[in-house]
């Protein structure tokens, strides 16, 4: 029976009674074209996240970024060892002058602890000069050395070496004074020297009656002592009475031609 006839006669059957009982459900027929594509639907909740991947190669170096702000500087680093000397420098500029090792200055006169110097060479202090086996000729005429076997100091006169002193000689002078009244047990006086002399000894002349009176040099505190008074400038004397009693100063200089 061809299918067209077959649906047919169930139309006619249905129309002339009642609904028969369900027949068998045919062979399913061939898919029809597939509809249009319906609206997407909502996205899922994402799912967890999946193992990590094997680490890629290194990729190539950027480009230098521009230089950023420079940074406060840190703590000074512990001092390094010192370096090899360098080679030695020229020589600066001096007043002085070496030639033949001399040391030579013509620019004006030298000053040894003193900033204003009175003479060609003026030394604030103390000079020490040694001893010297140099002969003494016209070469060196002037100059001063010290013998340090006989302790003074020699000069060159041209042709020997002389004791510096050979042309001194020390004078002596007396000077008196005379103890005049005054309240007993005070009777006192002193004898001054001349300047550029010192008292090298006191006493009484002869004439007078010095048997109650003492003398000693001044700048000592010996009463009695009539020895030398080194730098003394005179000699002081005092008497228990009134005898007009003349203290005597021996005064000494050195005097030199």
């Amino acid at each position: 029976m061809q299918k067209g006839a077959f649906l047919m006669l169930v139309a006619l059957i249905g129309c002339g009674s009642s609904t028969g009982p369900t027949g068998p459900t045919g062979p399913k027929g061939e898919q029809g074209p597939a509809g249009p594509t319906g609206p997407k639907g909502e996205t899922g909740p994402t799912g967890p996240n999946g193992e990590a991947g094997a680490v890629g190669i290194q990729g190539p170096t950027g480009a230098t970024g521009s230089a950023g702000p420079i940074g406060p500087a840190g703590p000074d680093g512990p001092t390094g060892p010192m370096g090899p000397q360098g080679v030695t420098g020229p020589m600066g500029a001096s007043p002085w002058t070496l030639s033949n090792g001399n040391m030579v200055y013509n620019g004006g006169d030298v000053g040894i602890g003193t900033s204003t110097p009175q003479a060609v060479l003026d030394v604030n202090g103390p000079v020490r000069v040694g001893s010297s086996a140099a002969a003494c000729s016209a070469s060196n005429e002037g100059s001063v050395r010290y013998n340090s076997t006989a302790k003074y100091l020699e000069t060159c006169n041209g042709s020997n070496w002389v004791h510096a002193l050979s042309a001194c000689t020390m004078q002596t002078e007396v000077v008196a004074a005379t103890v005049l009244s005054g309240t007993p047990g005070n009777y006192s006086v002193t004898a001054f020297c001349p300047a550029g002399s010192v008292a090298t000894g006191c006493g009484f002349d002869t004439g007078s009656a010095a048997t109650s009176c003492i003398t000693w040099p001044t700048g000592t505190s010996n009463p009695g002592s009539s020895g030398p008074g080194g730098a003394a400038t005179g000699c002081k004397a005092a008497c228990a009475t009134n005898t007009n009693v003349n203290v005597l100063a021996f005064c000494s200089s050195l005097v030199c031609n």
